[in-house]
């Protein structure tokens, strides 16, 4: 039996999760359903050999009450697992015994104005510094920073250490993160102006800046709590009006769609061949495909606006490359 798993299917969980691990990266979200499936398998079918399609149905069933994207991804991740299954058991359900699961995109990202995230910085800045964390206020303003610059993702932020950060090129390394990918980030002026500043006043405080130590400077020592960093960033957009008291609001990922919004904006404005550079984008963001960084870019009225510019001054050239009078 494997220590981690204790249902029926224990062994090949096991074997399943090391062949997993093998590939790199944390793969946290894959693992974690494969762990409620072992046990809902130990509490409702003890004596499993595979997942067959009827015990699929009634593992489906039991997160029916949850959102479409959220039964999409425990599915998703469920016939990761039959895959493997079927090389040894072809008894094994697949993805091919069940309907596609409609799952109609309603979310709507929300898009920062320039406005916003400047009483953001200004709120970051107001912070007071503690005894146990003397760099609370600038820890903030360089999360944002990065956030809203470079368009990390938040937990990519928090697990940066000063090592990634290269001083000479203005780069930042993001190592093994989603999909176990490792990229390159360039930084911006303003960006690596407040780095420079931060691990200055770091050291003059006397704080820990040896190369393995976080980036975004923690007491401990230890790379900060994800939870515990989107927690202060949503109660920072609650006092600058930004977020209601109550209810979900904007998303501190929401930073990222408008990173990646505001880019493409800036690509109209410059003239610039936006279907060519997407692919820059997509790599910059750290994406596995075209589709993902698309539905960062998925019809937002900013986008809309300036591409509606730029068709408008396509359309009123004429072949010889003058304006076409009225």
């Amino acid at each position: 039996m494997s220590a981690a798993f204790r249902g029926p299917l224990a062994v090949q969980f096991g074997e399943f999760a090391t062949l997993i691990k093998t590939t790199g990266g944390r793969h946290t979200s894959l693992l974690a359903t494969v762990g409620s499936l072992d046990r809902f398998l130990a509490t409702c079918f003890p004596e499993a050999t595979t997942l067959t399609k009827v015990i699929l149905a009634a593992w489906f069933a039991s997160f029916d009450h949850l959102q479409p994207a959220s039964r999409r991804r425990y599915r998703s991740a469920t016939f990761q697992v039959c895959k493997f299954l079927r090389r040894r058991d072809p008894a094994t359900g697949s993805i091919d015994d069940f309907e596609p699961l409609r799952c109609p995109r309603s979310f709507h990202p929300y898009i920062f104005s320039g406005e916003q995230v400047i009483r953001l910085l200004t709120a970051a800045r107001g912070l007071a510094a503690r005894s146990a964390d003397p760099m609370r206020p600038w820890s903030a303003e360089l999360v944002i920073t990065l956030l809203y610059t470079a368009g990390l993702r938040i937990g990519e932020v928090v697990r940066l250490q000063v090592r990634d950060y290269d001083t000479t090129n203005a780069t930042l390394t993001i190592r093994e993160t989603k999909f176990a990918k490792t990229r390159l980030v360039p930084v911006s002026r303003s960006a690596r102006k407040i780095i420079d500043d931060y691990l200055t006043r770091r050291q003059r405080l006397g704080l820990s800046c040896v190369p393995d130590s976080p980036l975004r400077c923690c007491p401990s020592n230890h790379p900060p709590c994800v939870g515990a960093v989107q927690i202060a960033l949503a109660d920072l957009m609650r006092q600058c009006g930004i977020k209601s008291p109550r209810g979900r609001g904007p998303r501190v990922h929401d930073m990222r769609h408008t990173f990646a919004v505001e880019r493409v904006r800036q690509w109209y404005r410059e003239g610039k061949d936006v279907q060519r550079l997407i692919p820059l984008l997509v790599t910059y963001l750290g994406h596995r495909s075209l589709e993902s960084t698309q539905l960062y870019l998925s019809v937002t009225p900013a986008v809309l606006h300036e591409a509606g510019v730029r068709f408008e001054l396509f359309a009123t050239m004429s072949p010889h490359g003058g304006e076409v009078k009225p």
